[in-house]
């Protein structure tokens, strides 16, 4: 079986690293996920330099998911020059059930495209409306 895929979660502002922490609170299992967060008053030629750097510390064999806040944003855009079919992949928008789920379940999936495909639609599945 190949190494589990390596989650990245990145942000304006550090909303992922909170998050994070609260999917430790909730899981408590040392959670495989790293957050990056952009600040608002740094350019994207620093943000993109910043996951560079990030992004080397894996291996190549390592498949790597990217999730973003918010799609066409500039983490999102940064990221995107970062997509390398099968070994990294990116998600626009993600909620706590997403990162809660991912925190349990990545090791069960070889596939980065079907992990990224069943998160999004986890994520979605996730938001309801009761009135």
């Amino acid at each position: 079986m190949m190494d589990a895929i390596q989650i990245v979660v990145i942000s304006h502002g550090p909303t992922s690293t909170y998050l994070l922490k609260t999917v430790q609170q909730i899981v408590d299992n040392g959670v495989p996920m790293q957050a990056l967060h952009f600040d608002t008053d740094t350019s994207p030629e620093s943000h993109e330099l910043d996951l560079g750097k990030l992004l080397e510390t894996f291996t190549e064999q390592q498949r790597i998911l990217l999730l973003v806040d918010v799609i066409g944003a500039t983490p999102c855009n940064v990221c995107r020059k970062f997509i390398d079919e099968g070994r990294v992949a990116l998600v626009s928008g993600y909620n706590l059930p997403m990162l809660l789920k991912l925190a349990t379940l990545r090791e069960q999936f070889d596939n980065l495209e079907a992990l990224a495909l069943f998160i999004r639609d986890y994520g979605r599945k996730a938001i309801t409306v009761e009135a």
